[in-house]
């Protein structure tokens, strides 16, 4: 899937919840530092474009954060 990165919500230096639109549906995941899964996640800035995004749970909208992503340049 595609979607383009919305706002970025930091809860703590570590922990931090991306809101990502995928086609008109306001989605979202997770980015934990000390997770293996981080490094995908720490660099994605607000605007950005990402593919490879996959569902966790579609119903509630929560996409995955061991999603093979890529930023589109």
């Amino acid at each position: 899937m595609l979607g383009k990165v919305k706002t970025i919500i930091c809860f703590n230096p570590k922990k931090r919840l991306i809101n990502i639109d995928v086609d008109g549906l306001a989605t979202r995941t997770y980015a934990v530092e000390g997770n293996r899964n981080y490094k995908r996640w720490e660099n994605i800035k607000v605007g950005d474009y990402l593919t490879g995004l996959e569902w966790f749970d579609q119903e509630a909208r929560i996409i995955d954060a061991d999603s093979q992503i890529s930023v589109l340049k």
